[in-house]
């Protein structure tokens, strides 16, 4: 798998990363086995970058990529997981930024 480097900090994650919006709240959601099988497929293929955010459901998000990470026998040690997301016009153009 391709890295790239983010932020900063140069935090190396992988070029692709899984969104998982669509496992608890869009599109209908998924099951939660389901769900955490694709988790664990997509690290096993190397993606370290996941994209979850509290807007998907009061923690739902956070809570499915837990029980998914918890329940994972790879290598976890270089994972970045991206929660930070606010629906508020003031914060638009500060979110443009890096810090």
């Amino acid at each position: 798998m391709k890295t790239r480097y983010l932020g900063k900090e140069k935090f190396q994650v992988s070029a692709l990363g899984l969104g998982c919006m669509g496992m608890s709240f869009a599109y209908g959601g998924a099951e939660t086995s389901q769900a955490i099988n694709t988790i664990h497929a997509a690290m096993d293929m190397g993606v370290t970058f996941l994209d979850t955010a509290e807007v998907y459901g009061p923690f739902d998000n956070e809570v499915l990529v837990g029980k998914a990470i918890k329940g994972f026998r790879g290598n976890d040690s270089n994972l970045l997981i991206v929660f930070y997301v606010q629906i508020m016009p003031d914060d638009l153009v500060m979110q443009l930024h890096r810090f």
